[in-house]
Protein backbone atom coordinates (compact mmCIF):
# COMPACT_ATOMS: atom_id res chain seq x y z
CA UNK A 1 0.00 0.00 0.00
CA UNK A 2 1.33 3.46 -1.08
CA UNK A 3 2.48 5.95 1.99
CA UNK A 4 0.70 8.84 2.72
CA UNK A 5 2.71 11.68 3.30
CA UNK A 6 0.26 13.99 5.65
CA UNK A 7 0.99 17.40 7.03
CA UNK A 8 1.18 18.67 10.35
CA UNK A 9 -2.85 18.66 10.36
CA UNK A 10 -3.65 15.46 9.41
CA UNK A 11 -4.56 16.14 5.88
CA UNK A 12 -2.94 14.79 2.92
CA UNK A 13 -2.24 16.62 0.01
CA UNK A 14 -5.59 15.78 -1.95
CA UNK A 15 -7.79 16.59 1.15
CA UNK A 16 -6.00 20.13 1.17
CA UNK A 17 -6.58 20.11 -2.53
CA UNK A 18 -10.22 19.50 -2.27
CA UNK A 19 -10.87 21.66 1.05
CA UNK A 20 -9.29 24.72 -1.26
CA UNK A 21 -11.54 23.92 -3.89
CA UNK A 22 -14.80 23.78 -1.24
CA UNK A 23 -13.39 27.18 0.33
CA UNK A 24 -13.02 28.47 -3.35
CA UNK A 25 -17.14 28.76 -3.14
CA UNK A 26 -17.04 28.95 -7.57
CA UNK A 27 -14.63 31.67 -7.80
CA UNK A 28 -13.16 31.58 -10.72
CA UNK A 29 -10.07 33.40 -10.29
CA UNK A 30 -9.04 31.14 -7.42
CA UNK A 31 -10.22 27.99 -9.42
CA UNK A 32 -7.76 28.68 -11.94
CA UNK A 33 -5.11 30.09 -9.26
CA UNK A 34 -5.59 26.62 -7.45
CA UNK A 35 -5.66 24.58 -11.28
CA UNK A 36 -2.57 26.25 -12.31
CA UNK A 37 -1.14 24.87 -8.96
CA UNK A 38 -2.13 22.03 -8.90
CA UNK A 39 -0.90 21.23 -12.44
CA UNK A 40 2.76 23.18 -11.40
CA UNK A 41 2.83 20.51 -8.48
CA UNK A 42 2.10 17.29 -10.27
CA UNK A 43 4.56 18.36 -13.23
CA UNK A 44 7.41 18.60 -10.30
CA UNK A 45 6.54 15.82 -8.20
CA UNK A 46 6.54 14.01 -11.08
CA UNK A 47 10.34 14.57 -12.29
CA UNK A 48 11.26 13.18 -8.65
CA UNK A 49 13.24 16.35 -7.70
CA UNK A 50 12.69 18.38 -4.37
CA UNK A 51 11.41 21.99 -5.66
CA UNK A 52 11.27 25.24 -3.97
CA UNK A 53 8.07 27.95 -4.40
CA UNK A 54 10.12 29.80 -7.26
CA UNK A 55 10.06 26.47 -9.48
CA UNK A 56 6.47 26.98 -9.19
CA UNK A 57 6.22 30.80 -10.62
CA UNK A 58 8.61 29.69 -13.34
CA UNK A 59 6.78 26.31 -14.58
CA UNK A 60 3.31 28.47 -13.98
CA UNK A 61 4.62 31.66 -16.58
CA UNK A 62 6.26 29.56 -18.66
CA UNK A 63 3.22 26.98 -18.98
CA UNK A 64 0.10 28.90 -18.37
CA UNK A 65 1.71 32.90 -18.79
CA UNK A 66 0.51 33.61 -15.00
CA UNK A 67 0.96 33.15 -11.34
CA UNK A 68 0.43 31.68 -8.68
CA UNK A 69 3.71 33.41 -8.39
CA UNK A 70 6.47 32.48 -5.08
CA UNK A 71 5.43 35.70 -2.82
CA UNK A 72 1.25 34.75 -3.52
CA UNK A 73 2.43 31.30 -2.43
CA UNK A 74 4.06 32.11 0.39
CA UNK A 75 1.57 34.17 1.89
CA UNK A 76 -1.52 32.14 2.03
CA UNK A 77 -1.16 29.54 4.99
CA UNK A 78 -3.37 27.40 2.88
CA UNK A 79 -1.45 27.14 -0.14
CA UNK A 80 1.46 26.84 1.54
CA UNK A 81 0.31 23.35 3.32
CA UNK A 82 -0.72 22.22 -0.24
CA UNK A 83 2.61 23.03 -1.42
CA UNK A 84 4.20 21.65 1.64
CA UNK A 85 2.28 17.75 1.13
CA UNK A 86 3.39 17.88 -2.40
CA UNK A 87 7.24 18.54 -1.59
CA UNK A 88 6.10 15.13 0.68
CA UNK A 89 4.73 13.80 -2.43
CA UNK A 90 8.44 14.26 -4.18
CA UNK A 91 10.36 13.19 -1.21
CA UNK A 92 8.26 9.57 -2.00
CA UNK A 93 9.24 10.00 -5.57
CA UNK A 94 12.31 10.13 -4.41
CA UNK A 95 12.23 6.63 -3.53
CA UNK A 96 13.65 6.90 -0.23
CA UNK A 97 16.27 9.56 -1.36
CA UNK A 98 17.72 11.69 2.08
CA UNK A 99 16.92 14.72 2.41
CA UNK A 100 19.45 17.41 3.59
CA UNK A 101 20.03 17.69 6.88
CA UNK A 102 19.03 21.54 6.66
CA UNK A 103 15.85 20.46 4.85
CA UNK A 104 15.45 18.23 7.77
CA UNK A 105 15.79 20.72 10.26
CA UNK A 106 13.63 23.14 8.13
CA UNK A 107 10.31 20.35 7.68
CA UNK A 108 10.67 19.72 11.78
CA UNK A 109 10.00 23.04 12.30
CA UNK A 110 6.05 22.94 14.03
CA UNK A 111 4.82 26.45 13.25
CA UNK A 112 3.69 26.82 9.43
CA UNK A 113 4.38 30.30 8.94
CA UNK A 114 8.37 30.15 10.80
CA UNK A 115 8.83 26.77 8.82
CA UNK A 116 7.84 28.39 5.66
CA UNK A 117 10.32 31.81 5.64
CA UNK A 118 12.99 29.32 6.84
CA UNK A 119 12.44 27.56 3.78
CA UNK A 120 12.58 30.78 1.13
CA UNK A 121 16.14 32.22 2.96
CA UNK A 122 17.46 28.50 2.63
CA UNK A 123 16.13 28.65 -0.95
CA UNK A 124 17.99 31.92 -0.99
CA UNK A 125 20.65 30.80 0.10
CA UNK A 126 21.50 27.99 -2.75
CA UNK A 127 20.53 30.33 -5.06
CA UNK A 128 23.18 32.45 -3.64
CA UNK A 129 25.82 29.69 -3.87
CA UNK A 130 24.62 28.24 -6.89
CA UNK A 131 25.08 32.33 -8.84
CA UNK A 132 29.00 32.66 -6.53
CA UNK A 133 30.39 29.26 -7.80
CA UNK A 134 29.67 29.94 -11.53
CA UNK A 135 31.19 33.15 -11.23
CA UNK A 136 33.93 32.21 -9.71
CA UNK A 137 34.52 29.11 -12.02
CA UNK A 138 34.33 31.67 -14.96
CA UNK A 139 37.52 33.45 -13.17
CA UNK A 140 38.86 30.60 -12.60
CA UNK A 141 38.95 29.40 -16.20
CA UNK A 142 40.64 32.71 -17.39
CA UNK A 143 44.43 31.90 -18.02
CA UNK A 144 46.28 32.81 -15.73
CA UNK A 145 43.27 32.20 -13.41
CA UNK A 146 41.39 35.01 -11.38
CA UNK A 147 40.78 34.26 -7.39
CA UNK A 148 37.44 36.12 -6.86
CA UNK A 149 37.85 35.29 -2.92
CA UNK A 150 41.33 36.88 -2.57
CA UNK A 151 40.18 39.89 -4.84
CA UNK A 152 36.76 40.11 -2.34
CA UNK A 153 39.17 40.02 0.55
CA UNK A 154 41.43 43.06 -0.74
CA UNK A 155 44.03 41.13 -1.76
CA UNK A 156 46.05 40.45 -4.93
CA UNK A 157 45.86 38.40 -7.51
CA UNK A 158 49.04 36.41 -8.88
CA UNK A 159 51.71 38.49 -10.44
CA UNK A 160 51.18 37.57 -13.48
CA UNK A 161 47.48 37.80 -13.76
CA UNK A 162 47.86 41.58 -12.57
CA UNK A 163 49.71 42.53 -15.83
CA UNK A 164 47.13 43.91 -19.02
CA UNK A 165 49.75 42.37 -21.45
CA UNK A 166 49.35 38.86 -19.33
CA UNK A 167 45.61 39.29 -19.53
CA UNK A 168 45.46 40.66 -23.12
CA UNK A 169 47.91 37.59 -24.55
CA UNK A 170 45.21 34.66 -24.33
CA UNK A 171 41.70 36.70 -23.90
CA UNK A 172 40.24 37.12 -27.19
CA UNK A 173 38.09 40.23 -28.10
CA UNK A 174 35.30 38.01 -28.24
CA UNK A 175 35.63 37.33 -24.88
CA UNK A 176 36.29 41.31 -23.99
CA UNK A 177 33.25 42.61 -26.04
CA UNK A 178 31.01 39.97 -23.88
CA UNK A 179 32.25 41.03 -20.78
CA UNK A 180 31.70 44.54 -21.93
CA UNK A 181 28.17 43.69 -22.93
CA UNK A 182 27.39 42.28 -19.41
CA UNK A 183 28.99 44.90 -17.39
CA UNK A 184 27.02 47.84 -19.76
CA UNK A 185 23.68 46.24 -18.85
CA UNK A 186 24.41 45.87 -15.21
CA UNK A 187 25.75 49.85 -15.18
CA UNK A 188 22.50 50.88 -17.12
CA UNK A 189 19.73 51.35 -15.26
CA UNK A 190 17.29 52.16 -17.47
CA UNK A 191 17.88 48.44 -19.50
CA UNK A 192 17.99 46.65 -15.66
CA UNK A 193 14.90 48.10 -14.54
CA UNK A 194 12.94 47.38 -18.51
CA UNK A 195 14.63 43.79 -17.79
CA UNK A 196 12.05 43.52 -14.67
CA UNK A 197 14.95 44.08 -12.41
CA UNK A 198 15.84 47.27 -9.57
CA UNK A 199 19.02 48.94 -8.45
CA UNK A 200 18.91 49.24 -5.12
CA UNK A 201 22.47 50.85 -3.22
CA UNK A 202 24.61 49.57 -6.44
CA UNK A 203 22.85 46.16 -6.04
CA UNK A 204 21.04 44.53 -8.94
CA UNK A 205 17.85 42.75 -7.40
CA UNK A 206 14.72 40.73 -8.57
CA UNK A 207 11.63 41.82 -8.46
CA UNK A 208 8.94 40.31 -6.03
CA UNK A 209 11.45 37.79 -3.36
CA UNK A 210 14.11 41.00 -3.90
CA UNK A 211 16.89 38.61 -4.64
CA UNK A 212 20.30 40.22 -5.41
CA UNK A 213 21.01 39.01 -8.81
CA UNK A 214 24.23 41.07 -8.78
CA UNK A 215 26.19 42.76 -5.77
CA UNK A 216 27.23 46.32 -6.26
CA UNK A 217 30.71 45.27 -5.67
CA UNK A 218 31.35 42.49 -7.82
CA UNK A 219 29.77 44.54 -10.52
CA UNK A 220 32.36 47.23 -9.97
CA UNK A 221 35.36 44.56 -9.64
CA UNK A 222 34.36 43.60 -13.12
CA UNK A 223 34.05 46.96 -14.52
CA UNK A 224 37.46 46.86 -13.29
CA UNK A 225 38.55 44.00 -14.77
CA UNK A 226 37.31 44.90 -17.99
CA UNK A 227 39.34 48.26 -17.56
CA UNK A 228 42.19 46.33 -17.23
CA UNK A 229 41.44 44.03 -20.37
CA UNK A 230 40.98 47.11 -22.67
CA UNK A 231 44.48 48.34 -22.53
Amino acid sequence: MTQVVRNPEGLTAAALYDGLIAAANGNAQRLGTLHRLKQACDALVAGGKDFALKDIEVYCKATFGKGPNAQSISNDKALRAYVDARRGDADLARRGKARSPLDQDIEAIPDLDLRSRMRLLAEDYRLQQKRFRILTEGLAKLTPPLDLGVLLSGGHPAAGAQTPEALNARVTDDQVAALGRVVGFFLDAERVRRAGLDVDGGDVIGRGLRETVAEGRDITLLETLLSALKR
